[in-house]
């Protein structure tokens, strides 16, 4: 719902509470590239061609696989430039299968070799992508290469295909994935919102001040010294409130990393709105935002594309002091896998612990052991107390510094903050009031850039311990500014709560 305010004010009105999983969408067409153009043609430039007159979904570039391969859109009226060039396979069916590879398979170590010389555990893996790639039956999606996970994405057009058989991956891991995952007149001079009142350092120094923790631009803006990755819908690119440093997509068809649908705008603002006078301010204002697209639209998430932002983001991982996700997912291991990996390459992730209000065991990222998975409470004046307003759920009220009736809980949840009625930036130029698991993580993200800021050599596992370390407990002395604590734990396992005062040990 818009308002009438400049500049403009969403009330964003999105079933969050138990939100149903959308099944996989198939109407494609795959265009193989005939092996004896491969030598002949650089895919990308038919590519090209091609999109002139239909929508190019997705490109494989595999010369040292021998397999290149394009992937359009269909309709009853398609046409296909150049179709002498390939084998075309019409309707590839659903689910996608994620085949990880066996590490022993790929090692350099591996005895397998040509005139005597070793091949490179690359080498080993693109020799696999191309031999199953070129299978009949088989359509390759996708391909990660971690140092200690390599994995590919197929389709198939008999479940029963024997590539599922093929020895060289591990069996017990093949995943079948059938569904997407998904995201969980004001003032117009600067405002902190309640929800960030109750989370920030009230001053430069409060996250433990030192050097490095923050700088100042020529317009007097402070700017955090760190660097957020938002694995999300994108970022707003022309937003003034948002330092958006590099932007990259993994949608099929989609360019860039810009926000079409304003979630991923709304948790960036959150974590990093700068602190420049106007609109709103972040937990760690001015932080470098990397805005990794890997939603679509309609906030629709498929997990072989959450896959490979992570692989980007672990790419980078030398730049990258926090990785944000705020999407919920049935149970994936392959996922799991590849946060895994860019937890060992030093990147901190902070995830939504999902909006279904169960234990959060089931959902990926959150069950992922090495994340910093976050609940939300309902805060309606950024201080402890209770004595605020209630605020609008999805289904109903929640009390102020309450437990959030959406919100998942357990043991794999390692700490709560705000995420009802949070005020954030939006698509474009604008501004929005959202809520659920996914406004929560932020908040901690924002935190631990704060941390990093000062400590840029901490590890995940530090950045971890000193941010819930800081937060309080039940018990906490309410004395009417941010500390106190909340009600309604629905596990009673109480994980502690982000406060103002967060403060490294």
């Amino acid at each position: 719902m818009q308002n009438p305010c400049s500049p403009n004010v969403f009330v964003v009105d999105r079933e969050i509470y138990q939100r149903q999983y959308t099944p996989l969408s198939c109407n494609d067409v795959l265009l193989k590239l005939k092996p004896e153009y491969n030598s002949r043609y650089e895919i990308e430039d038919l590519a090209s061609a091609i999109g002139q007159s239909t929508n190019v979904l997705h490109v494989i570039d595999l010369p040292d696989a021998g397999y290149k391969a394009i992937t359009i859109s269909n309709s009853p009226t398609i046409s296909i430039p150049y179709q002498e060039l390939f084998n075309i396979t019409f309707n590839l069916p659903c689910p996608e299968y994620i085949l990880p590879v066996r590490q022993d398979v790929v090692s350099p170590s591996n005895p397998q070799g040509i005139a005597g010389l070793r091949p490179t555990a690359h080498d080993i893996f693109m020799t696999i992508l191309g031999q199953v790639a070129n299978l009949n039956g088989v359509a390759l999606v996708d391909y990660y290469e971690f140092p200690d996970y390599n994995a590919l994405v197929i389709r198939l057009n008999d479940p029963n295909h024997p590539v599922l058989g093929d020895g060289r991956f591990l069996s017990d891991q093949i995943e079948q994935q059938n569904s997407t995952g998904h995201i969980a007149q004001l003032e117009w001079s600067q405002i902190v919102p309640n929800s960030v009142k109750r989370t920030v350092p009230s001053n430069d120094t409060a996250a433990g001040g030192g050097q490095g923790t923050t700088t100042r631009s020529g317009s007097n803006e402070v700017q955090v010294n760190a660097d957020i990755a938002i694995l999300d819908t994108g970022v707003s690119l022309s937003h003034p409130d948002l330092n958006v440093y590099r932007n990259v997509s993994f949608v099929d068809g989609v360019a860039s990393g810009d926000d079409d649908q304003g979630h991923g705008s709304h948790v960036a603002g959150i974590a990093a709105a700068k602190d420049n006078s106007v609109g709103v301010v972040g937990v760690a204002p001015g932080a470098r935002i990397w805005a990794i697209k890997i939603c679509d639209k309609l906030g629709e998430c498929k997990v072989s594309d959450q896959i490979k932002g992570i692989e980007y983001a672990t790419k980078h991982a030398d730049e990258i002091d926090v990785l944000n996700i705020s999407i919920e997912n049935s149970n994936s291991p392959a996922l799991n896998n590849a946060i895994k990996e860019a937890i060992k390459a030093g990147i901190t992730v902070v995830v939504a612990a999902g909006n279904y209000g169960t234990d959060a065991s089931s959902s990926s990222p959150a069950n992922s052991p090495d994340v910093l998975a976050v609940s939300a409470i309902g805060d309606s004046d950024g201080k402890c107390g209770g004595g605020g307003p209630p605020l609008e759920g999805s289904r109903g009220e929640i009390a102020d510094d309450s437990f959030a009736f959406f919100s998942n809980f357990g043991p794999s949840v390692k700490m709560s903050a705000p995420g009802v009625e949070i005020f954030s930036t939006f698509n474009g130029t604008s501004y929005a009031l959202d809520s659920g698991t996914s406004m929560a993580a932020p908040h901690v993200t924002g935190a631990a850039a704060l941390f990093k800021a000062q400590f840029p050599d901490a590890s995940p596992a530090e950045v971890i311990s000193n941010i819930t370390s800081s937060g309080t407990l039940p018990g906490a002395t309410c004395q009417g500014g941010p500390g106190g604590y909340f009600t309604g734990d629905a596990d009673g396992l109480n994980e502690p709560l982000l406060i103002r005062e967060f403060r490294p040990r």
